[in-house]
């Protein structure tokens, strides 16, 4: 998996248009390795549109909430976003980018850790 700067999270949002329309497909916790993984099927701008299968991951996770997700319809995502916060990554399946900090926390899906890794596939199939 590839490490994200802060420096390249703008471009890492763009690439991915916030994430709109993206499937949820697993979010995965290990409390005891302090990380979370989401993987996600998304529309990749960089390779003209083409869906691609997504892996994200925040280590050293030190907060976030999943608030009633067998009630959270956040199968189908309208608008999701990474930022950071003093040196803390945080990314919300229902927040924009252009909103602040304080927005994300609020969120009910949402995941703060100190690095954030991703990868990017081909859909099998």
């Amino acid at each position: 998996m590839e490490e994200l700067r802060p420096a390249d999270t703008d471009a890492f949002n763009h690439r991915w248009d916030a994430f709109h329309d993206a499937v949820v497909q697993v979010v995965r916790f290990d409390l005891k390795e302090r990380t979370v993984t989401i993987e996600l099927h998304a529309e990749d701008r960089d390779a003209g549109w083409a869906w691609r299968e997504v892996r994200l991951m925040l280590e050293e996770l030190v907060e976030w909430a999943y608030v009633n997700p067998e009630q959270f319809d956040a199968r189908v995502i309208f608008e999701a976003g990474l930022i950071w916060d003093s040196g803390r990554a945080l990314f919300s399946l229902e927040t924009p980018p252009s909103e602040p900090p304080a927005t994300f926390r609020a969120s009910r899906a949402y995941f703060g850790g100190g690095r954030f890794l991703y990868e990017v596939r081909p859909l099998p199939g």
